[in-house]
């Protein structure tokens, strides 16, 4: 069983357009699965694997959450609530083709499907709740107090270090930011603290949402759940396993509940999902829903998939202007966020696609197994251009991703007019032997978060020195360094989804034969340092070696930069 990714355009009644990320998988009568926060749907791939063989099980990302946009803004001074997401996954369903179909949610989830059952009791076949919340007004008043804690990225990196003590200790207390002894008591018996990589698939969710952390997790904990179940009159399930931490406020539920709505308690998660499922297939109306294609965006960056023989890459396209389409090649162990600039500059003027390579950003495992490699990831990008029907592009490349830019000239039949690379890396017998085992550390999940300290070092430290790892004045670099903690915090993330690919493809790049490669090169290239560099001598290098080739400075001005490197595609 395969999971597939995909993502659907919506746009609301007022104008505004934004994009739910999904997972699917299966086959069979439709059923809709919610995640908690401030998780994504990577959350439920084990429910899909358990549930495919019986239904088509289709998995968004709750707005503002993993790689789906937030919901448009409210007036300000104005919060979500659970009307906003209960209607929001409404539409995501009518965007997609879902009638009628069987829905199944998990905390937050729970809260939203509940809701949904509330105001759309003709659409769901049935609906089930687990792990339901019913506080008190002193517990609200106290979760949204202090709940919610301030990420802004600091220049030491401290707010790293914030995040895995705030995902660790949610399996310690309930509420986590209340480290007491009955915040304790909830959890004692309830959960472990997972192993370091399970950790690290929370904290990465966590810093996919951001500030918007608050938007669905605040409605679910501002929301009267009682009064909400009150006006549910369509099956619903309400129901917990003795591990979950709010299986204790089933008892808090009043007997007096609408017949439609049950509440049953269970022993321990297999046994539940085995009775949702039972519950979900006794419901199940409908037949396999089609799949349906990406809505273009026609003045912003918009997010799809596209196909490979391996897997999914995803990708942000700008489809609208003429010319031929540019692709964009980010560095190893980055992401296309990173080719922002560019994608604006070329927004409207000239269609582009930036693709996040195989293990990086929100491509991660979506491409399949097998090692990551340069070959691997050129061999990813041509066979996505053919699916996308590209038979002729322009190729932009930064870092590392001049590499696979390289091979993918070399290999591909596709008519590519033109190489722009940026900060090329060209790197002789000794640069190789110097980076090798320090260029790219593995960034293995530590059980105290020791490796995101290390990410940040390394990200900040390179805008100082090259090669990073070595802090001397010899290896001072001369260009002025970007110290802005959001802006490094930005790569840091990224780093952080790239493991361990990023670790693995270096080690490969470092092995690949850039000279002979360059040698052979067919098409035009610029290679263009940043203006100084460490790569200025590298790149002038590079161009000394490709037989139709020149080196040009380029500015340190994101702006300034995108459009230089813009006006040298000559169709």
């Amino acid at each position: 069983m395969t999971i597939t990714r995909h993502v659907a355009t919506l746009s609301s009644l007022d104008g505004i357009t934004h994009q739910v990320h999904y997972r699917r998988a299966g086959s069979g009568p439709p059923v809709i699965l919610l995640h908690m926060s401030p998780r994504s749907s990577a959350e439920l791939e084990p429910l899909m694997h358990a549930w495919s063989d019986t239904f088509t099980l289709i998995a968004p990302d709750t707005p503002g959450y993993g790689a789906s946009d937030p919901l448009p803004a409210k007036e300000a001074g104005t919060l979500f609530d659970l009307t906003d997401f209960a209607d929001a996954l409404l539409a995501f369903a009518d965007t997609i083709g879902l009638d009628r179909f069987g829905l199944y949610g998990h905390h937050t989830g729970a809260m939203i499907a509940a809701e949904c059952a509330r105001r759309h009791p003709d659409r769901l076949t049935i609906t089930v709740a687990n792990g339901y919340l019913v506080i008190t007004e002193e517990e609200r008043d106290e979760i949204l107090a202090n709940y919610f804690s301030d990420y802004t990225p600091q220049t030491d990196g401290r707010h790293l270090a914030h995040v895995w003590q705030r995902i660790r200790d949610q399996f310690l207390f309930f509420p986590w930011s209340v480290n007491t002894k009955a915040a304790r008591a909830v959890m004692r018996t309830k959960f472990a603290v997972p192993p370091p990589h399970i950790l690290q698939e929370d904290v990465l969710d966590l810093l996919r949402t951001g500030h918007h952390e608050s938007d669905g997790y605040g409605a679910a904990f501002r929301c009267d759940g009682v009064e909400v179940l009150r006006g549910v009159t369509s099956p619903c399930l309400v129901t917990a396993q003795v591990h979950d931490l709010l299986y204790d406020q089933l008892d808090r539920l009043p007997a007096d509940l609408p017949d439609p709505v049950t509440i049953r308690r269970f022993d321990d998660l297999d046994t539940l999902n085995d009775a949702a499922k039972t519950l979900l297939l006794d419901h199940a109306q409908g037949d396999e829903p089609p799949v349906t294609a990406t809505g273009t965006i026609a003045d912003r960056a918009w997010a799809s998939y596209a196909e490979t023989n391996t897997g999914q890459l995803y990708i942000r396209r700008g489809h609208v202007g003429s010319g031929l389409p540019v692709i964009l090649i980010h560095n190893l162990g980055s992401s296309c966020q990173r080719w922002q600039p560019v994608m604006s500059t070329l927004m409207g003027k000239r269609p582009f696609v930036a693709f996040d390579l195989p293990g990086h950003g929100e491509t991660g495992s979506a491409w399949g197994d097998g090692p990551v490699t340069v070959d691997a990831c050129a061999r990813a990008i041509d066979e996505a251009m053919r699916w996308l029907g590209i038979e002729a592009a322009h190729v932009f490349a930064y870092g590392g991703g001049g590499l696979v830019a390289l091979n993918l000239i070399e290999r591909t039949d596709l008519d590519i007019r033109s190489l722009t690379a940026i900060d090329f890396w060209l790197f002789d017998g000794t640069d190789k032997e110097k980076l090798k085992d320090n260029f790219a550390p593995p960034l293995t999940p530590q059980p105290y978060g020791q490796h995101m300290a290390e990410a940040w070092y390394m990200v900040r430290d390179s805008e100082f020195f090259w090669p990073w790892f070595n802090a001397v004045p010899d290896n001072a670099v001369a260009q002025p360094p970007e110290t802005d903690p959001v802006r490094l915090h930005a790569r840091v993330v990224d780093v952080l989804k790239a493991s361990p690919a990023y670790h693995q493809v270096v080690e490969d790049a470092l092995l690949f034969d850039s000279e002979t490669a360059l040698q052979h090169l067919t098409v035009p290239a610029v290679f263009g340092p940043r203006d100084g560099s460490p790569y200025t001598t590298r790149c002038e290098r590079a161009a000394a070696l490709a037989p139709n080739a020149k080196s040009l400075t380029l500015s340190n001005d994101p702006s300034r930069r995108a459009a230089a490197v813009i006006a040298l595609i000559k169709d």
